[in-house]
Formats: structure tokens, sequence, C-alpha cells
């Protein structure tokens, strides 16, 4: 009997240790829980959730930011190339231009070259003219000086065999016979020498003649040489000048295939943009719609709630300012002194310097369940009662044409912690709220 008793002890001891071990898994998880808690101002404990969230946030707008700045530089490039391109295509009708001209004064000196090489010509044909003209001056001055030696020659020779100077001068004639033949003799070489004057005054004329039109061919052979180096300058601009026309062009194209590459860039950089900025909203929102941090936090009337913004459905800075009591929805001006309202004055003044600028359930409105008070942005936003404040993100209604930061930030103030009954005032379209500084919409 002691025996068993002894194994039932035993058996209840290990059903004891097996709780104990239980027990101890179960409060460490907790305990470690616990220690990741923040306290809330309002002593509310929250988890620091979210903490990765943030984190790639952050490396989102790291990227976005290296994206932008890499956008941004490709963006210059373009402009630079494009003003390079501008500038070229400006210069190319210049060349073009230039390379014009110099077509028309090769064109002008290929004229010159060959009115130049027909004048030469000319000239060639004129000196070997004249050299004709000499050299046939030269035969006549030489046939004629022949001819004469010759008639001169034979007369003497007749002479002498028809009769001696002595018979001559007692023959019938006498002395008269050899005058005239002297006579005729000198008569003959007076006429000869003046046919060998005016012969020889044509060919010194002649070799002037000659000499001139040798030194005006050697004047036209300069100038024609002169006029070929001028053709071959200008021939050397005009390709320089195609040359760089050609490196314009190229210059051209190579800018614009490096616009178009870029472009490219730009494209696959703007979607990745596009799907970052998704992202990023994506997880915005997410952290904005963290509810936990500071809620139910006990507030005094007057205290700050938040700055007056433009978030969610809004087209401008204000603060839509809704009132309910014990769930029922009420006409803020009923409680409000402010804003030409004449209520009570229940309820604090939540904007200060604002005005009035959409009532509750009018006309135009009928399903507006509060009023609209606009200070013209960034006016300051406090409770309107004591109580217990909330904070959230309320994403734009999917019918909405405009939608700011994904959606509103609002303040919720209860007079009854938990908002079981008593006043409840919203304050939406926040830019920024009370929360403490670890909380995404603080202005902290």
């Amino acid at each position: 009997m002691r025996k068993y008793k002894l194994k039932e002890d035993s058996f209840k001891s290990k059903i004891f240790i097996f709780f104990i071990i239980v027990l101890l898994s179960c409060f460490f998880p907790i305990y470690s829980l616990a220690q990741q808690d923040i306290k809330s101002p309002g002593g509310k404990t929250t988890h620091n959730i979210g903490k990765s969230l943030q984190q790639e946030l952050d490396e989102i707008k790291q990227q976005l930011e290296a994206n932008r700045t890499k956008q941004s530089e490709y963006k210059s490039q373009i402009s630079a190339l494009q003003a390079e391109s501008s500038r070229l295509n400006n210069e190319i009708p210049i060349l073009e231009n230039e390379v014009y001209l110099l077509n028309e004064e090769i064109a002008e000196l290929n004229l010159v070259l060959k009115e130049l090489e027909i004048q030469i010509n000319i000239l060639i044909a004129e000196i070997q003219n004249l050299e004709e003209q000499i050299l046939d001056a030269e035969d006549q001055i030489e046939q004629l000086e022949k001819e004469t030696d010759d008639r001169l020659k034979n007369m003497y020779l007749s002479q002498k065999q028809n009769s001696s100077t002595s018979s001559a001068l007692f023959s019938s004639d006498g002395p008269s016979a050899l005058v005239k033949t002297d006579a005729y003799r000198y008569a003959m070489q007076k006429d000869t020498n003046e046919k060998l004057e005016a012969l020889e005054k044509i060919r010194l004329k002649l070799e002037i003649d000659k000499q001139k039109v040798e030194e005006d061919k050697i004047e036209v052979d300069k100038n024609r040489k002169k006029s070929e180096e001028q053709k071959i300058a200008l021939d050397q601009k005009k390709y320089r000048a195609e040359q760089q026309k050609a490196l314009y062009m190229q210059k051209v194209r190579e800018s614009g295939q490096q616009i178009t590459d870029i472009k490219k860039l730009m494209e696959f950089l703007s979607e990745e943009e596009k799907e970052l900025l998704a992202r990023y909203d994506q997880i915005q929102n997410a952290l904005l719609a963290r509810n936990e941090v500071a809620n139910g936090m006990k507030v005094s009337r007057g205290d700050f709630l938040g700055i007056e913004g433009n978030t969610g459905y809004s087209y401008g800075a204000h603060l839509h300012f809704g009132v309910s009591v014990d769930g029922v929805i009420q006409n803020p001006c009923t409680y409000l002194s402010a804003y030409g309202c004449g209520g009570n004055g229940k309820l604090a003044t939540p904007l200060s310097g604002a005005v009035l600028t959409s009532g509750f359930r009018t006309s135009s409105r009928p399903s507006h369940n509060a009023i609209d008070v606009s200070a013209g942005g960034g006016g300051t936003v406090v409770a309107a009662h004591d109580g217990y404040a909330y904070f959230f993100f309320e994403p734009c209604p999917s019918w909405a044409p405009v939608c700011n930061n994904g959606g509103a930030i609002v303040a919720k103030v209860c007079e009854v912690d938990g908002c079981g009954s008593g006043f409840t005032t919203v304050y939406y379209h926040l830019s920024c709220t009370a929360e403490p500084s670890d909380s995404p919409r603080s202005c902290n």
C-alpha cells in the first residue's frame, strides 16, 4: 500500500512539474511582448508594430530620391544634347551656304582659268604668227639682197663683155652711156636699200610686238597660276566645310540616338517611380491607418489635437467639424458661439480665426452632417470639450473625384471613454495630429 502511495505521489509531482513548464512557456512570450510595449501620453499601452513597414518606407524614399535624381540627370543630359543639336542644326545651314558660295567662287575661277587659257592660246598663236612674219621678213630681206646682188653682178658682167671702159668713153654714146649705167645702178641700189630698210623696220616692229606678246603671255601665265592656287585653296576650304558639315550631321544623328536611348531609360525610371510611389502610398496608408497609438488618451477642453489640413476628399485646407450626442448627429452651431453660429457656447471653438465655409445640412448639401470652417490652412485644431482622444486614418471613398494623401487624417474626442454615450466630436482633414512622435501622423 505504501509502495502504491509513493508511486501516486511521484505521478502527482510529474503532473505538477509539467504544468509549471507550460505556465513558464506561456509567460515568457508575454513578457517578451511587454518589453516592446510603448506608453502613450494618456497612459495607454501600445505595441511597436509596423517597424518593418517604416523601414521599407524609408528604403522606398531613398529609392525614389535616387530614381528622381537619375531622372533629373537624364533630363539635364537631354537638355544639353538638344541644345548642342540645336546649335549644330543652326551651324549646318551656314556651312551649306558657305559650301554653295565656295562652289560659286570655284565655278567663277574655272571660267577665269578657261578665259586665261584662251588668252594664252591666242597669245601663243600671235607669237607664232609674229615669228612667221619675222621669218618671212628676214627671207624677203635676204631674197632682196640676193636679187640686188645678182642684178648688179649681171649688169657688171654684161657691160664688161660688151665693151671695155676705154671704148665706152670714146664710143658714139661717149661718157653719157657710162653715166646712165651708173645712175641706173645707183637708182636700183637705192630702191633696194629703201626696201631693205622698210623690211628691217617691219622685222624690228614684229620683234617688239613678239616681245610684248611674250610678256603678256608671262603675265597671263602668272594670273593663271594665281587663279589655280586660289582654286586649290577654295577646294580645300570647301572640303573642310563639307567635312565639318558631315561631322555636325553625324553629331546631330548621334545626339538624336542618345536622346532616344535616354528617353527609353527615363520611361523605365518613370515606370519604376510609379511602382515605388504605389508601394509608398500603400505603406503610407497602412502606417496612417494605425489606430493604436495614443488612442483613448485623456484630453481637456482646448487641448491641442492637430493642424488644419487638406487630407482626404477635400478641395482646400479646412476643418470638417461634426457633433453627436448619445449617438445622434447634431448641428454643431447649436453648441458654438463662434463662426456666426450664435449657439450656447457649450463647446469650445475648435479652430480659432476661421470662418464658416459650409453649413450643416444646407439645401445645396443636405447630407452634410457637419460644418466646414477654414483658417486658410495651418491653423491649430483643439478639443471642443473634455474627454478621450482617438486618432485614425479614413481612406477616400471610391467615388471621390479628389483624394489627397490617400485619405483623411481624423481626430475624435469622446466625452466617455469608448464613445458609448455623451458628446462625441470629430475633426476631419488634419495634416497631422497630437499623437506621439512614433506615429506617422504625428505633428512632432
